[in-house]
């Protein structure tokens, strides 16, 4: 199980450091709204570090946290900070479709 969590734990400081990495660059300023976009990814790089926190902590047999399951706070983290991103893709998707326009709206797989 502890292989498991560090597995885990290992995904999601990797995942930080690219959250980190996709808010530090200068490429949302090329359209309207791109504070928006912005504080999602902050807020989600935030969630995230507070799970990778969270999950270091339940490595931890503190006698004081017995009723604290860090282990599912640390997964409740990880979904946050998850929607998160979702609200920041969607808000740069469709503002970056409404400022370009349809350009491919014909395009399909099959």
């Amino acid at each position: 199980m502890y292989s498991f969590m560090g597995g885990g734990l290992f995904c999601a400081f990797v995942g930080n450091i690219l959250l980190v990495v996709s808010t530090a660059t200068d490429y949302w300023m090329q359209y309207p709204y791109w504070n928006a976009t912005r504080a999602f990814m902050i807020l989600s790089g935030m969630a995230c570090f507070a799970g990778i926190i969270a999950g270091i902590m339940s490595f931890a047999h503190f006698s004081s946290f017995e009723r604290f399951n860090r282990s599912f706070v640390a997964g409740i983290m990880f979904f946050v900070s998850t929607f998160f991103v979702l609200l920041a893709m969607a808000i740069y998707t469709g503002v970056t479709v409404n400022f370009l326009g349809r350009r491919f709206g014909d395009w399909r797989f099959s």
